[in-house]
């Protein structure tokens, strides 16, 4: 069966913003993240639900997952500006920890 492009509906951006964060409530972080550069009104609706999120696990709740390897300080402070309300954060398991170097030692 051909499906002409015409004929194809965007039933995502039917949905409300409301609608979408009760969504992503179901998702892990990485698929919602992953959503925010799809189109404009569901990077509105990522943008919504982590300025309410409260509570966020990392690795979707597999304690024996690790963070992925371009998790950085900078996208960790990013992602961390992007939720002000955040109470507790899960899944906080680096695959390796490099020791920092102090001045003055």
């Amino acid at each position: 069966v051909c499906i002409k492009a015409a004929e194809l509906k965007d039933y995502m951006n039917q949905l409300s913003h409301e609608v979408l964060c009760h969504i992503f409530r179901y998702l892990p972080l990485q698929d919602i993240m992953c959503m925010e550069c799809l189109s404009r009104k569901l990077k509105e609706a990522v943008i919504l639900y982590l300025r309410v999120v409260k509570v966020v696990d990392l690795c979707a709740g597999r304690w024996w997952e690790y963070m992925p390897t371009g998790f950085t300080d900078s996208s960790f402070l990013t992602l961390l500006k992007k939720m002000p309300d955040i109470e507790q954060l899960y899944g906080l398991h680096p695959r390796h920890l490099d020791r920092r170097r102090v001045r003055g030692y």
